[in-house]
């Protein structure tokens, strides 16, 4: 059992594995899908990232020693070691358990999410996710805690790599943030609202359209973020503030999550867990802007594009428009797509052994079995962890990105 949902690692591999974590499938399609709707508002990501390190910096160094010196396996180990309570030891595993089921639904839509926009909704929606359910399953199957903690580290390595990229491939494409912000940038252009066919641009209408032609009333601004969404220029409302301020509240409640406090469990040494708080403060800075800089360079350019690619996310849109610009743009959205797609699958395992320890652990072993062995422990969670795919996957096939 301390195999399957423990274990004892470095630095740099605690540094890789929590990136992994908290940089899943939401960094890579909903924060470039919510700069494309809502501007520079997805800037909160950077902040509410900080007030999840800011939540581990006062929770976790207590919380190793104490599952250090009083062995806690489960998450919620500490509130039952605290409290001696069973009724509430049950609370807090339903209270850990169906947000996670949350989680790990908006990994699947992710994954689905991706999977459909780079093959032009070829795949469907249903076997994206079959696929995810399969592959997420063999890993917890095959090797538990250590092939998360493992592949973790490779994906992380290249996602970091990719991650530093995407800005200036981005800005040698297509123009960086000051040059593409103005609503007269250099390379405004105007085009017609409708296309040929589904995979054909649309047609360039001159910057001073005649309305007695037929493409003139029809030409839409496009390749300025100002031009095409000043929208994303006026001041945050009330509403838009408070909306912010209270989603970095609920951030608080982040590292709280059981597949966080995993890896604090995990930590070789304190330091080793020191290291990895600092290490996150940095990483929202290299992690998040890549995304943002897509959505908004989506929402600059799409009226230019194919209106296929305008149907499909932000992330596939942008990578669709890269992948014909050359061999390099080819290589490297393939490499991040491959490799955030394996983290995406690895971030839903890790959150499904956090959910598997509880329900094992808690919920089986405090309240219904006291006496079962460590391999039927081990069994009950394999068998939690079918279940909530399972539920995942009915729940994703009725949710889309945008509803998270």
């Amino acid at each position: 059992m301390e195999a399957h949902f423990g274990g004892s690692f470095n630095a740099p591999l605690l540094i890789l594995t929590t990136f992994s974590t908290v940089y899943s499938g939401f960094t890579v399609t909903g924060i470039p899908s919510e700069a494309y709707h809502r501007g520079f508002i997805s800037l909160r990501w950077v902040g509410a990232t900080l007030v999840i390190v800011a939540a581990m910096l006062l929770f976790y160094p207590r919380l190793r020693r104490l599952a250090v010196e009083r062995k806690y396996r489960s998450p919620n180990d500490f509130i039952t070691d605290r409290f001696r309570s069973v009724r509430l030891r049950l609370l807090c595993a339903a209270c850990a358990v169906v947000p996670l089921l949350i989680y790990i639904t908006a990994q699947t839509v992710s994954f689905a999410a991706m999977v459909s926009g780079l093959t032009l909704q070829v795949i469907p929606k249903w076997a994206s996710m079959a696929s995810f359910a399969a592959v997420t399953l063999a890993l917890e199957k095959l090797g538990g805690m250590n092939s998360v903690v493992l592949t973790d580290a490779v994906q992380s390595l290249v996602m970091i790599g990719a991650f530093m990229l995407v800005p200036w491939v981005l800005g040698a494409d297509f123009g960086f943030l000051p040059r593409i912000a103005a609503p007269d940038c250099p390379s405004l252009t105007l085009v017609s609202r409708s296309t040929a066919s589904i995979d054909a641009p649309p047609a360039a209408c001159s910057l001073g359209p005649d309305p007695a032609s037929p493409t003139g009333p029809e030409c839409v601004p496009a390749g300025c973020i100002a031009a095409v969404r000043p929208e994303f220029y006026q001041y945050p409302s009330q509403a838009d503030q408070a909306s912010i301020l209270w989603f970095f509240v609920n951030m608080l409640a982040a590292a709280l999550q059981p597949h966080m406090i995993q890896r604090a469990y995990i930590a070789a040494s304190d330091r080793a867990l020191k290291v990895v708080m600092v290490a996150m403060l940095v990483a929202p800075f290299l992690a998040q802007p890549p995304g943002i800089v897509i959505g908004l360079t989506r929402a600059a350019f799409e009226p230019a594009w194919p209106e296929v690619e305008r149907n499909s996310t932000a992330f596939s849109a942008v990578s669709d428009e890269l992948m014909a610009k050359g061999t390099f743009e080819y290589v490297l959205v393939t490499v991040m797509t491959c490799s955030t797609m394996a983290a995406i699958m690895s971030t839903a395992d890790s959150a499904l052994m956090g959910a598997s320890s509880v329900v094992s652990i808690d919920i089986f072993k405090g309240s219904l079995a006291p006496s079962a062995s460590k391999e039927r422990l081990v069994q009950v969670g394999e068998i939690n962890s079918f279940l909530m795919v399972v539920a995942a996957v009915f729940l994703g096939l009725n949710l889309s990105v945008s509803q998270f």
